[in-house]
């Protein structure tokens, strides 16, 4: 509110200086006003941390950590979640199911994620998904590559290849190829 009062009364400082010095008003007046306003504007939104200062906020850049207790309470029932109930089967599963079902908000379970595991939610799941896959493969030899990457959770044959490329550094018709050369 002061940057803005200021401004205002600078604006009628120099038109009433235009005034006393005799210039036209009708051409300073307005360039010295939309000079004034593009100084605001700029500062309103290049400098939102300024305003919040300036308006008496506080701004909060750390993040609260999640303590030891939490951390073991989240992955313990996290691992319930997913191998008990094998939600990495569902195709459609979001961050915030998963957190809706171990009683955590989906900002705290990305953040355990990424700070224990160094991974990303979807990362983490589709680990899941391939280990599973790798599994099937071993056992059930009669499946379709696509039916295998369905049943692990996959929506489709190329997310399944790529994600199981990404973990494994082959595609997974290859690992079974490998696998039956080996046996």
């Amino acid at each position: 509110l002061l940057l803005f009062f200021g401004l205002n009364a600078l604006i009628c400082l120099v038109f009433n200086s235009i005034l006393y010095f005799g210039f036209p008003s009708y051409i300073f007046g307005p360039i010295s006003f939309s000079f004034l306003f593009y100084v605001l504007l700029g500062f309103i939104i290049i400098a939102p941390k300024s305003l919040a200062l300036i308006g008496g906020l506080e701004i909060n850049k750390a993040r609260k950590k999640i303590d030891d207790k939490q951390k073991a309470q989240i992955e313990q029932q996290m691992q319930a979640a997913i191998f008990d109930d094998e939600l990495y089967k569902d195709s459609s599963l979001k961050i915030t199911h998963l957190a809706d079902k171990i009683g955590v908000s989906s900002h705290i379970l990305s953040q355990y994620l990424n700070e224990n595991k160094q991974k990303s939610f979807s990362t983490f799941i589709n680990e899941h998904r391939v280990n599973a896959a790798i599994e099937l493969l071993n056992t059930h030899q009669h499946l379709t590559m696509e039916g295998i990457g369905r049943e692990v959770g996959f929506r489709s044959k190329s997310a399944f290849y790529s994600a199981f490329k990404n973990q494994m550094g082959t595609t997974p018709s290859q690992f079974a190829k490998d696998r039956l050369w080996v046996a």
